[in-house]
Parts: C-alpha cells; structure tokens; sequence
C-alpha cells in the first residue's frame, strides 16, 4: 500500500541552527536529546507491506532567519514528492 507521511521533520544539524534543539534552550524536553541528530529522506523506514509515496515535511528551524534554506536543502536532497509548510514562530 502506497502511503503519504502528513508531518515529519528532517534534520541537517551539520547545515542548519536548530537552536530549539539545544539543550540550553526551549523546550526543556527530558528526550530532547533522541531527536537532535541528523534525520534524512534515506533514513525513513517503513513495514515491508507499505510504500512511501510523499511526504510533507514540517519546517524545523534550519534557518529561521533565512528560512528558504531549509527548502533549497530538501529540494537538494530529497528524491520523493513532497510539500513543506513553515510557520511563523516558535510556540513555548
């Protein structure tokens, strides 16, 4: 079966700021840590009986100052379909 993910976030700490997941900053998260890697279109994984179609990706803080970054990365990088959606600010 052929499937879209409705939210995830990739991560490119080696690119990207990503100051949310430091851990001197908000949100002061017990696992924070768990997600503060790298995370790639090639790193999703799915049950053999399922395809992954698209995916719309949930802009993460690669740059918010210059958040077009974040997109010409995934443009780069990502070989799936996929849409991205961005938002104004940080909610703590």
């Amino acid at each position: 079966m052929d499937i879209i993910d409705p939210h995830l976030h990739l991560f490119n700490l080696d690119n990207g700021q990503y100051d949310w997941l430091k851990p001197q900053h908000l949100p002061s998260w017990p696992d924070k840590n768990k997600i503060n890697q790298n995370f790639a279109e090639h790193d999703l994984r799915l049950s053999p009986e399922h395809t992954l179609a698209g995916f719309v990706h949930i802009e993460a803080g690669f740059d918010n100052a210059q958040p077009w970054r974040e997109l010409d990365w995934l443009e780069q990088h990502c070989t799936l379909p996929f849409k991205s959606v961005a938002g104004g600010g940080f909610m703590r």
